[in-house]
């Protein structure tokens, strides 16, 4: 028993040894210790930083393909059934990623939730919101556009890219 702790007293004063002298060494050169933990520090950092670039550059895309999208707002008079009916072309088109229908009462809960003016909707009594369609364009959204104005049931068209 004697003889391993005497092995392991040995093996812990050679490192205590060790440690005083390398921190006496990097005491007596100041520059020189304080330049290797300055490149030790930036080669530490900069995997985070590109870490942190790449989750801001994930998220910068997601909203910019947030902002590709078309909503299509169609006239008070026209019902959800009218709408579904009319997406059905759409939907099978190259130039259409999504499309999704959206119903006056998904909108309203929608604006209830997130506006401060839910309790001037409540007061109305009736809910003013149209159908609308919210169309993910896959490519150029140009002649997407045109075949939507096209629509004559079709009152607003908002595209955040133009």
């Amino acid at each position: 028993m004697s003889k391993q702790y005497g092995a392991f007293a040995a093996w812990r004063a050679q490192h205590a040894a060790a440690f005083a002298s390398s921190f006496m060494r990097l005491g007596r050169r100041p520059f020189s210790t304080l330049l290797s933990l300055s490149v030790m520090a930036i080669a530490l950092a900069l995997p985070l930083a590109l870490a942190g670039a790449l989750l801001q550059m994930d998220q910068l895309a997601s909203k910019i393909q947030a902002s590709r999208t078309i909503s299509v707002f169609f006239q008070p008079a026209v019902s959800v059934e009218t709408a579904t009916r009319l997406a059905a072309p759409f939907q099978s088109d190259p130039s259409v990623a999504k499309l999704r229908v959206k119903t006056p009462e998904q909108g309203l809960a929608e604006f209830q939730q997130s506006s401060e003016l839910a309790k001037a909707v409540a007061i109305i009594g009736e809910n003013p919101l149209p159908v609308v369609w919210l169309i993910e364009p896959s490519g150029d959204e140009t002649a997407l556009l045109k075949k939507l104005q096209a629509v004559p049931q079709v009152e607003y068209i908002q595209h955040d890219r133009q």
